[in-house]
């Protein structure tokens, strides 16, 4: 599993400048508003996951532009953004060997792995499972039938509740 050595943050969002070195497998990141969270880690997915994955007004504003490094074991990802979203991806080898196709490449190691986690907190619940069942490729055909015979339950039971509702309106008093 490829993880993070360094991640340098600049421009992004509302941030400046900002560097972190994780240590260990899991890594809290943690501050006051406004001290970069959220762009250190929008800045990450865009540089791993794609253009599209940049937030709508990418670069700190008076800022000619920003970038993101992300340093990992096998290679370094360099992604420079200009304040009308165009961008320049770079993935080089440690030695520096460049790749031609960066985004292909980061795709074929993370596409299943890098969303916006607050576009997915905002999506349907539906299209929540969706993404779920792509990330995880978990077989969920058990419980898709267990859930089309529980709709098909309470459909009955609603049905019935009905009848049984206007069969007691009919009796007397």
């Amino acid at each position: 599993m490829t993880h993070i050595i360094n991640l340098q943050v600049e421009n992004i969002g509302g941030a400046e400048s900002i560097q972190l070195s994780p240590k260990g497998k899991s890594v809290t990141i943690g501050g006051p508003n406004r001290a970069g969270k959220t762009s250190a880690i929008r800045g990450l997915i865009a540089a791993l996951g794609g253009k599209e994955l940049l937030p709508s007004d990418p670069v700190r504003h008076g800022a000619e532009g920003g970038r993101v490094v992300v340093e990992l074991p096998e290679f370094i990802v360099r992604l420079d953004v200009e304040p009308d979203r165009s961008t320049r991806l770079r993935v080089e080898t440690l030695d520096g060997a460049r790749f031609t196709s960066p985004q292909k490449m980061l795709d074929k190691l993370f596409g299943n792995l890098s969303f916006d986690p607050g576009a997915f907190r905002a999506m349907d619940s539906r299209k929540q499972k969706e993404i779920l069942m792509e990330l995880t490729k978990f077989d969920f055909s058990d419980l898709e039938q267990q859930e089309k015979a529980a709709e098909a339950d309470r459909a009955y039971k609603k049905k019935r509740a009905a009848e049984l509702e206007a069969v007691g309106k009919s009796l007397p008093n």
